[in-house]
């Protein structure tokens, strides 16, 4: 990157606020980087694969809620009858959608 184009993501990034030019790209609720640890749903991601071994596949709960929610309200948006549920069995999260 030259000096010029580094000058201008720099004053975008300042016009943006402190704390969203520091935010990164890929964080939201659930899936942040805390004090410079990677953390999901609150835990520490490191901890949870040394815990349970790699690869270990870490889901949020609730990401899952919100996003079914939007998926049944986009639904219901479009007036297409439809019933989706959520279900955690174990280790496994079953996610079934009945459209009518």
């Amino acid at each position: 990157m030259d000096d010029q184009t580094m000058a201008h993501a720099t004053a975008r990034s300042e016009a943006r606020g402190t704390a969203e030019a520091n935010r990164l790209w890929w964080t939201h609720p659930g899936l942040e980087a805390e004090g410079g640890r990677l953390t999901v749903a609150g835990r520490d991601a490191e901890a949870l694969a040394r815990g349970h071994g790699t690869p270990v596949y870490v889901y949020d709960l609730a990401r899952i809620g919100e996003q079914i929610g939007a998926l049944q309200t986009a639904l219901d948006r479009v007036n297409l009858p439809s019933r989706l549920r959520k279900k955690v069995r174990g280790s496994f999260i079953l996610i079934h959608a009945a459209v009518r």
